[in-house]
């Protein structure tokens, strides 16, 4: 009686198990569902990362931004050398030394010294870094009226300073710009 019949078993033993085909279709699908979340992962961590470099150069840009603000809001005298890519002037209420700020390859460098040791020229190598990976610094000089100025000028003259320049990237998307208006204490 344990024993009935075959037919039960065979039933039985043609119900277990997955055909090759079901085995194949379910790989399939787990592989399709694997590429879409890995692809879902890296575009949210290139955003993180483009999120988190754009915050350090806004941050570095900022930094960078406020001494330049400081430096000249406070200039008493900006110098023959100065040009659209350098600035080179004096704070005569701090000392008689002459100060710039201009760009070295991707450095933005401020140099405080005296005489030659302070000129626009690029081959001096002297100065602090204010910021990295910085293209197209530009200086425009502004008087009262409106129009532009050229060096040298006299600081009552100079009704403001404009500054603009770029951060470059690390990846292959176009650098951020900055710029800012800094206006002399003598206004």
């Amino acid at each position: 009686y344990m024993f009935c019949s075959t037919k039960g078993l065979k039933m039985l033993s043609e119900k277990e198990g997955f055909t090759l085909v079901e085995i194949i279709v379910t790989l399939t699908l787990v592989g399709i569902m694997a590429v879409v979340g890995g692809m879902g992962i890296i575009t949210g961590m290139k955003g993180y990362v483009y999120t988190m470099e754009n915050v350090a150069i806004t941050q570095n840009a900022r930094l960078a931004m406020a001494r330049i603000s400081k430096e000249i809001s406070e200039l008493t005298y900006i110098d023959t050398t100065s040009g659209t890519d350098c600035i080179r002037y004096k704070i005569e209420t701090v000392s008689n030394n002459y100060r710039k700020i201009r760009p070295k390859s991707e450095e933005l460098n401020l140099n405080v010294a005296s005489g030659d040791d302070c000129d626009c020229d690029p081959s001096i190598d002297t100065g602090d870094i204010l910021a990295l990976q910085v293209e197209n610094f530009k200086l425009t000089y502004q008087a009262y009226n409106g129009s532009e100025l050229t060096p040298p000028i006299n600081s009552n003259d100079l009704y403001a300073v404009n500054v603009e320049f770029t951060f470059t990237r690390n990846d292959d998307n176009p650098g951020n710009k900055f710029e800012m208006t800094v206006n002399t204490k003598n206004n």
